[in-house]
C-alpha cells in the first residue's frame, strides 16, 4: 500500500513537473505599424523579423506591404512582449506549388536585394528596436534607402 501511495505521489509530481514545461512562449500581442523612407515614402515591400532580446524566445516575422506591416510568431497573431532588435531584408515571396509561375516567380526573386540600406538587414548592426508591452497602437519605423 505505502509503494502504491508512493507511485501515485510520483507520478503526481512528474505530471506536474511535465505541465510546467510545456507553457509555450506566453501570451501574445497584437502588432502592426509602418515602415517609410526618411522622405515619407513607404517601403514597397520587405520583410521584418524581431529578434527577441533572449535566445529562449522565437523571433517573430511579418511582411510589408505599401509600408503597412503585421507580425506572427509561429501560428500565432503578434508577438510576446520582450525587448527586440528589428531588421528588415528582401520580401519573402509565396509559394504555390500548384502554380508554375509562382514557383518560376520564387526562384526570379532568389537574387533580390532589401528595399532598405544594407545595415537594417545585420542584427548586430540595425539601429530599430522596439519593446512590446501589451497590444500596442503601432510600431512605426523610418528607415534610409539602399
Amino acid at each position: 500500500m505505502r509503494s502504491r501511495l508512493c507511485l501515485t505521489n510520483c507520478f503526481c509530481v512528474l505530471s506536474l513537473v511535465a505541465l510546467v514545461g510545456c507553457g509555450g512562449t506566453g501570451p501574445t500581442y497584437k502588432v502592426a505599424g509602418t515602415v517609410k523612407y526618411k522622405d515619407g515614402t513607404p517601403v514597397p515591400s520587405a520583410s521584418i523579423t524581431f529578434h527577441p532580446s533572449t535566445a529562449s524566445e522565437e523571433s517573430t516575422v511579418g511582411q510589408i506591404k505599401d509600408g503597412k506591416y503585421s507580425l506572427k510568431t509561429g501560428e500565432k497573431e503578434g508577438a510576446p512582449a520582450g525587448t527586440y532588435k528589428v531588421t528588415l531584408g528582401a520580401p519573402a515571396p509565396s509559394l504555390d506549388l500548384n502554380n508554375p509561375q509562382a514557383i518560376q516567380k520564387m526562384a526570379d526573386m532568389s537574387g533580390m536585394k532589401a528595399p532598405v540600406a544594407a545595415k537594417y538587414a545585420d542584427k548586430g548592426q540595425t539601429p530599430l528596436t522596439a519593446e512590446i508591452k501589451g497590444d500596442n497602437a503601432a510600431l512605426d519605423f523610418e528607415v534610409e534607402k539602399p
